[in-house]
Protein backbone atom coordinates (compact mmCIF):
# COMPACT_ATOMS: atom_id res chain seq x y z
CA UNK A 1 0.00 0.00 0.00
CA UNK A 2 2.67 2.97 0.98
CA UNK A 3 5.11 1.51 -1.44
CA UNK A 4 2.95 1.72 -4.35
CA UNK A 5 -0.47 2.85 -3.55
CA UNK A 6 0.59 6.24 -1.85
CA UNK A 7 2.83 7.12 -5.17
CA UNK A 8 -0.03 6.40 -7.72
CA UNK A 9 -2.25 8.61 -5.47
CA UNK A 10 0.21 11.60 -5.75
CA UNK A 11 0.90 11.52 -9.28
CA UNK A 12 -2.60 11.07 -10.49
CA UNK A 13 -2.54 7.67 -11.34
CA UNK A 14 -5.41 6.65 -9.16
CA UNK A 15 -8.16 8.54 -7.39
CA UNK A 16 -9.96 6.68 -4.26
CA UNK A 17 -13.30 6.48 -4.90
CA UNK A 18 -14.83 4.42 -2.61
CA UNK A 19 -15.77 1.35 -0.69
CA UNK A 20 -17.76 -1.57 -2.44
CA UNK A 21 -18.51 -5.12 -1.87
CA UNK A 22 -18.69 -7.33 -4.50
CA UNK A 23 -22.55 -8.27 -6.14
CA UNK A 24 -21.14 -12.29 -5.80
CA UNK A 25 -20.09 -14.27 -3.66
CA UNK A 26 -16.00 -15.48 -4.08
CA UNK A 27 -13.61 -17.15 -2.42
CA UNK A 28 -10.65 -14.17 -0.71
CA UNK A 29 -8.00 -16.53 0.68
CA UNK A 30 -4.65 -15.96 2.49
CA UNK A 31 -1.87 -18.44 2.55
CA UNK A 32 1.52 -20.21 1.75
CA UNK A 33 4.66 -19.01 3.06
CA UNK A 34 4.14 -15.45 2.68
CA UNK A 35 0.69 -15.60 3.49
CA UNK A 36 -0.35 -13.79 0.25
CA UNK A 37 -4.10 -12.68 -0.16
CA UNK A 38 -5.89 -14.01 -3.54
CA UNK A 39 -9.24 -14.35 -4.73
CA UNK A 40 -10.51 -17.50 -6.91
CA UNK A 41 -12.12 -16.87 -9.92
CA UNK A 42 -15.13 -19.18 -8.44
CA UNK A 43 -18.56 -17.35 -8.43
CA UNK A 44 -20.75 -18.21 -5.73
CA UNK A 45 -18.61 -19.98 -3.64
CA UNK A 46 -17.39 -17.85 -1.01
CA UNK A 47 -18.40 -14.61 0.13
CA UNK A 48 -19.29 -11.43 -0.68
CA UNK A 49 -16.09 -9.11 -0.93
CA UNK A 50 -15.13 -5.96 0.65
CA UNK A 51 -12.97 -3.83 -0.81
CA UNK A 52 -11.56 -0.13 -1.74
CA UNK A 53 -12.48 0.79 -5.72
CA UNK A 54 -9.98 3.43 -7.22
CA UNK A 55 -10.06 5.09 -11.12
CA UNK A 56 -6.74 4.39 -12.54
CA UNK A 57 -5.31 5.86 -15.38
CA UNK A 58 -3.66 3.96 -18.58
CA UNK A 59 -0.42 4.30 -16.50
CA UNK A 60 -1.75 3.25 -13.06
CA UNK A 61 -3.62 0.30 -14.19
CA UNK A 62 -0.73 -1.04 -16.48
CA UNK A 63 1.61 -0.39 -12.91
CA UNK A 64 -0.78 -2.88 -10.93
CA UNK A 65 -0.76 -5.22 -13.84
CA UNK A 66 3.01 -5.45 -13.31
CA UNK A 67 2.60 -5.26 -9.43
CA UNK A 68 0.44 -8.50 -9.70
CA UNK A 69 2.37 -10.69 -11.98
CA UNK A 70 -0.34 -10.73 -14.67
CA UNK A 71 2.27 -11.13 -17.48
CA UNK A 72 3.51 -14.20 -15.44
CA UNK A 73 0.49 -15.72 -14.53
CA UNK A 74 0.40 -15.16 -10.93
CA UNK A 75 -3.07 -13.17 -11.12
CA UNK A 76 -5.39 -12.10 -13.88
CA UNK A 77 -7.15 -9.01 -14.03
CA UNK A 78 -11.10 -9.55 -14.63
CA UNK A 79 -14.46 -7.30 -14.73
CA UNK A 80 -16.94 -8.01 -11.00
CA UNK A 81 -19.90 -6.47 -10.85
CA UNK A 82 -20.01 -4.67 -7.17
CA UNK A 83 -22.72 -2.53 -5.51
CA UNK A 84 -22.71 1.03 -6.08
CA UNK A 85 -20.19 1.66 -8.68
CA UNK A 86 -19.34 0.52 -12.50
CA UNK A 87 -17.85 -2.46 -13.18
CA UNK A 88 -14.23 -2.92 -11.80
CA UNK A 89 -11.21 -4.79 -12.37
CA UNK A 90 -10.48 -7.55 -9.98
CA UNK A 91 -7.35 -9.65 -9.89
CA UNK A 92 -7.85 -13.32 -9.52
CA UNK A 93 -5.43 -16.03 -8.67
CA UNK A 94 -3.84 -17.14 -12.08
CA UNK A 95 -2.28 -20.88 -13.39
CA UNK A 96 1.38 -19.95 -11.94
CA UNK A 97 0.20 -19.21 -8.31
CA UNK A 98 2.72 -19.57 -5.63
CA UNK A 99 -0.47 -20.59 -3.35
CA UNK A 100 -2.46 -24.26 -4.00
CA UNK A 101 -6.04 -23.15 -2.54
CA UNK A 102 -6.59 -26.76 -2.57
CA UNK A 103 -5.15 -26.91 1.12
CA UNK A 104 -6.82 -24.10 2.53
CA UNK A 105 -10.26 -24.04 4.39
CA UNK A 106 -11.06 -20.57 5.40
CA UNK A 107 -12.61 -17.65 2.68
CA UNK A 108 -12.39 -14.44 3.88
CA UNK A 109 -15.37 -11.09 3.37
CA UNK A 110 -12.63 -8.97 3.85
CA UNK A 111 -8.54 -8.59 3.57
CA UNK A 112 -7.62 -6.74 7.07
CA UNK A 113 -4.92 -5.28 9.18
CA UNK A 114 -5.05 -8.60 11.13
CA UNK A 115 -4.76 -10.55 7.66
CA UNK A 116 -2.12 -8.00 6.63
CA UNK A 117 0.15 -8.34 9.60
CA UNK A 118 1.81 -11.81 8.33
CA UNK A 119 2.26 -10.62 4.58
CA UNK A 120 5.67 -10.96 3.18
CA UNK A 121 6.41 -9.33 0.09
CA UNK A 122 8.10 -10.58 -2.65
CA UNK A 123 11.26 -8.11 -2.32
CA UNK A 124 12.07 -5.91 -0.31
CA UNK A 125 13.24 -3.79 -3.97
CA UNK A 126 10.58 -2.09 -5.33
CA UNK A 127 9.72 -3.19 -8.58
CA UNK A 128 10.92 -0.07 -11.05
CA UNK A 129 8.77 -1.04 -14.32
CA UNK A 130 6.13 0.21 -11.81
CA UNK A 131 7.17 3.99 -11.23
CA UNK A 132 8.21 4.06 -14.53
CA UNK A 133 4.12 3.53 -15.14
CA UNK A 134 3.48 5.97 -12.62
CA UNK A 135 5.75 8.52 -13.93
CA UNK A 136 3.93 8.78 -17.03
CA UNK A 137 1.07 10.42 -15.47
CA UNK A 138 3.05 12.82 -13.60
Amino acid sequence: HKTYLQPALACGAAVYVGDAKTVQAFPLLVGGERHIPFLLHRPNEGHRVSGEVYELTDGGLEAMDILEGIAKGFYRRELVAVEGHSDCWAYFQGKKAEVNPIHLVECYDEYTLDLHVGYVPPTAMPDPRIFACLEKES
